[in-house]
């Protein structure tokens, strides 16, 4: 939870120059889902869903996924209907940003954020409203912000 403090400075991911900052390379892929057997409630049911590809883990190779700009964030995605997809993208925590000076400061990632500092973001995203045919993925916003 963010200080209710205005923040000291903010970047829009949104943005080739903000992402560009952390040296962000964002990715992204649909995911599917899968029929597997029930891990529980066994004697009712049989199968269950899954999603693939499961690309929570920091170490997750997402190499082959389509590359996108940071301003391609919110080019509406999907072909409707029930979709799914991941937004990826590893940050790198400059010394500075422009002219401000990134010691010393919080940012909701961590308390004691510093320069090299690396944070994997994955984003799980799904169409809306839900189940509506025409509905599309996209960010509608993506903010890092400062505290001092």
């Amino acid at each position: 939870m963010p200080p209710s403090l205005p923040a000291a400075h903010v970047v829009n991911l949104m943005t080739n120059e903000g992402s560009g900052a952390f040296g962000v390379q964002w990715r992204v892929a649909d995911i599917k889902m899968v029929e597997v057997p029930a891990l529980i409630n066994k004697d009712r049911y049989k199968t269950t869903y899954q999603i693939e590809p499961r690309a929570m883990a920091t170490d997750f190779d997402d190499s082959q996924w389509e590359r996108i700009e940071g301003k391609d964030l919110g080019v509406r995605r999907s072909g409707g209907h029930n979709a799914f997809m991941w937004f990826r993208g590893l940050l790198i925590m400059p010394a500075r940003l422009g002219d401000f000076d990134l010691s010393n400061n919080r940012v909701v990632l961590g308390t004691e954020v510093k320069a090299g500092d690396k944070f994997q973001i994955a984003v799980f995203a799904i169409n809306g409203p839900i189940s509506d045919p025409f509905g599309s993925i996209w960010f509608r916003q993506a903010m890092l912000e400062f505290y001092r």
